[in-house]
């Protein structure tokens, strides 16, 4: 899961706009078979023999095909835009929400264009959370259509269009991307420049290039916090909390005294780089539960796109260790997905009650495994952030035991990991387009939460063991309704 369940944020518009279209049969042809050989020999859908066989799997292989075959029949006809959505299309066939053509090269931009518009979908439908000035009247409002189509329509193309696990990771994946012009644009809603979205209260917006705008790509990957909301005074519902808000690192925690609970956010399964690959995360909220020695301890997940969720393990078992059924709570939602669908797993096996909604992962998934040996027991990630760090400093590494079948944390100094690296085998192949600047990796892994933690799960969800909804009320009131079913039953 190097990179995580959420790939959502486009950055190619001008590269895509300005491509030309002269030689373009021949290099374009080129382009689709070697992406469709990569494909076929590399995803684990096709190149693992088991997975091969499923119905899935063949219905999948026969799909992608389909529409390169017809791209190809039809490239004379098709400008490199049209090109490139037709073969966005083809890895939609493949419901793997880590593999989407269109944002390979997301993760190497510093910004990316969007209109100044927040969706999140909520309770019973797609509303507008956040925006800018200009556009404040249609804040807390149900969208209903883009430019005069109904938004149940435009979903369901959606569907079509990328790669998506369950409705959940499509509802989750489509609210983020509706503020992104080119995914407007490959959906047919971009018109002559303008783009109109209309409300469930007779209010409409309308919006050009003019009003686009340029914000960072991990804003943007996540949910981007523009300056106008109408909530109610007070603190930020924890379910909608940005990324890192006002904090250092990905992940963080407090003891809530009021009500004697230790609550765990975390935003990635991730911790800040700068200190290592394993932050001292995991000893400090081990510290704060034997200081505090709370009712309830609350593991929040929700809208976790995912990251490694390796160092994390050893913590949940302490947590689940010293406390009973009744006072550990895992919160999950549809933006919980990549490693956080494991780490949910992972917390189930042990007991855990988990509160929210169903994520956005399949329990049986594909993800990035970016260097392994050939033994296919020791991880890396990417390695790129140790460039700047002493070689005899030492960091922490997730290797796979008989006794924990994901990972288990060893320390090593950055030099032993990097002479590991050099003499391992790499298993993720990129490719590079001929006719593009784009680049993609196909997801070489094969992920199993079942497997792995002894669960007899649903393949299409990790459903919850308590359900409940976040309402537009919800967010307006800051009211988070999980942390209030917690409280309640402490009480």
């Amino acid at each position: 899961m190097k990179r995580f369940g959420m790939l959502f944020a486009l950055s190619l518009i001008v590269v895509l706009f300005l491509t030309g279209c002269s030689g373009r049969s021949n290099p374009w042809t080129q382009d689709i078979e070697q992406f469709r050989e990569l494909v076929l020999e590399t995803h684990p859908k096709f190149a693992d023999e088991d997975l091969r066989a499923s119905d899935r799997s063949i219905k999948a292989r026969v799909a992608f095909e389909e529409v390169l075959d017809d791209l190809i029949a039809n490239l004379s006809d098709l400008t490199d835009f049209e090109i490139m959505i037709a073969m966005q299309r083809a890895t939609a066939a493949l419901e793997d929400n880590h593999f989407n053509i269109l944002l390979a090269d997301v993760e190497v931009q510093e910004m990316v264009v969007v209109y100044p518009l927040g969706f999140r979908w909520l309770a019973d439908g797609f509303y507008l959370l956040t925006t800018e000035v200009g556009f404040e009247h249609a804040l807390n409002q149900r969208l209903t259509a883009i430019n005069g189509r109904e938004v149940a329509n435009i979903f369901a193309e959606f569907s079509t269009l990328w790669s998506v696990e369950n409705i959940y990771n499509a509802r989750s994946t489509f609210a983020r991307l509706l503020n992104n012009p080119l995914v407007l644009y490959a959906l047919g809603l971009y018109d002559s420049g303008e783009t109109a979205f209309s409300f469930a209260n007779g209010v409409e917006i309308t919006l050009s290039v003019e009003d686009t705008l340029w914000v960072e790509t991990n804003t943007a990957l996540f949910f981007p916090a523009f300056s106008l909301d109408n909530r109610e005074a007070g603190d930020l519902p924890f379910f909608l909390d940005i990324r890192g808000s006002d904090l250092n690192g990905y992940n963080w925690f407090y003891y809530m005294e009021e009500y004697s609970i230790l609550y765990i956010r975390l935003e990635m399964y991730l911790q800040n780089m700068e200190a290592g690959v394993f932050a001292p995360f995991s000893s400090e909220v081990k510290t704060a539960f034997e200081t505090h020695t709370p009712q309830a301890v609350i593991i929040d997940a929700r809208q976790n796109p995912g990251g490694d969720n390796a160092y994390l393990a050893e913590l949940f078992e302490f947590l689940a260790e010293h406390t009973t059924p009744d006072m550990l709570f895992h919160f999950v939602d549809e933006g919980a997905m990549s490693a956080s669908l494991l780490g949910a797993a992972h917390l189930k096996s042990l007991g855990v009650v988990l509160v929210g909604q169903p994520l956005g992962q399949n329990t049986d998934f594909y993800g990035f495994h970016t260097v392994s040996v050939s033994t296919g027991d020791l991880y890396f990630g990417d390695l790129d952030f140790l460039e700047d760090m002493d070689l005899d400093e030492y960091i922490d590494m997730g290797f796979a035991t008989d006794e924990y079948p994901y990972f288990e944390v060893v320390t090593m100094t950055v030099r032993e990991l990097l002479e590991m690296a050099e003499a391992s085998e790499s298993t993720s192949v990129p490719l590079m387009w001929n006719h593009s600047d784009l680049h993609v990796n196909v997801p070489n892994m094969f992920l199993s939460a079942s497997q792995l933690f002894g669960l007899d799960l649903d393949f299409y969800a990790l459903r919850p063991d308590v359900l409940i909804e976040h309402t537009i009320q919800d967010w307006i009131s800051n009211h988070d309704p999980l942390l209030t079913y917690v409280i309640m039953r402490l009480r």
